[in-house]
C-alpha cells in the first residue's frame, strides 16, 4: 500500500509512520510540491540493518541521496526545531 505525505507536516508523517508505513521515496508530486512516498508491506516486516543514519527533515537532498542508496525511512523523531528521520537499509534475513 502506498500514500504520500508532505515533508512540511511532521505530525502527519509521524501518524502515517506509526501505522507501519516507511519512506521509500521523496520527489515532487501534485504540482511540483515535494512529497514523501510512503509504503507499507503487509506480507513482510521491515528489519533495518545495524547501520542507521538520521537526518533533519529539511535536508531534502541528503534524504534523496540515502533513498537512492537503498535506505528507507522507518522512524521520525520530533525535535524543538522540526524533526529527524531515521533511515536504515532493509535486511534480507
Amino acid at each position: 500500500m502506498y500514500c504520500t505525505v508532505t515533508p512540511n507536516n511532521p505530525i502527519s508523517l509521524k501518524n502515517i509512520m506509526s501505522c507501519g508505513f516507511m519512506i521509500r521515496g521523496l520527489k515532487p508530486k501534485f504540482g511540483g510540491y515535494m512529497r514523501y512516498i510512503m509504503y507499507k508491506n503487509f506480507d513482510h516486516f521491515f528489519r533495518s540493518s545495524p547501520e542507521k543514519i538520521d537526518l533533519i527533515g529539511n535536508d531534502i537532498i541528503g534524504q534523496i541521496n540515502l533513498l537512492n542508496l537503498g535506505y528507507q525511512g522507518f522512524e521520525i523523531e520530533l525535535t524543538r526545531n522540526g524533526y529527524k528521520v531515521l533511515y536504515g537499509r532493509v535486511s534480507s534475513d
